[in-house]
């Protein structure tokens, strides 16, 4: 099922991000739970804020690490992404679409806070069952 969050009910980004992930744990539980999104956007550090408050759990970050190191979090090895992918527990992922090659998931919350379309198709294609997509740009222009 695809359930979206846009300008029609939200005025910021951070309000529909935090929503998406409570309507995601009160369907599956505590489950980790992977946001894909652009981590060259400058709001990803809004994003992983939320991502830390609404689950009182620093996410794992699998982004650039010019991109960590601006925003003052740890990029993830792919040894810990193994291990994530293989046991995440009640621990969420943000990755940037570009590191994010080759797998897939049962719930995704995606962010379309990219340039190009195609990344988008891209993170929607990795969801399984359950995508909650942000529509991050209709968002932000409706602020204008």
């Amino acid at each position: 099922d695809v359930t979206i969050y846009d300008s029609s009910k939200y005025t910021n980004v951070v309000d529909a991000v935090r929503d998406a992930l409570n309507n995601i744990t009160e369907r599956q539980g505590q489950r980790g739970v992977t946001i894909l999104c652009s981590a060259w956007s400058g709001d990803i550090s809004d994003i992983i804020k939320t991502v830390t408050e609404s689950s009182d759990k620093t996410p794992i970050c699998y982004i650039r690490d010019i991109v960590a190191r601006s925003v003052g979090v740890k990029s993830a090895t792919e040894e810990e992404m193994k291990m994530w992918l293989n046991d995440r527990g009640n621990i969420n992922l943000v990755a940037d679409i570009d590191m994010a090659a080759g797998w897939e998931d049962t719930t995704i919350i995606a962010c379309d806070n990219v340039v190009s379309g195609r990344s988008i198709d891209n993170m929607c294609l990795r969801c399984v069952s359950s995508l909650h997509l942000i529509k991050y740009k209709d968002i932000n222009n409706k602020k204008k």
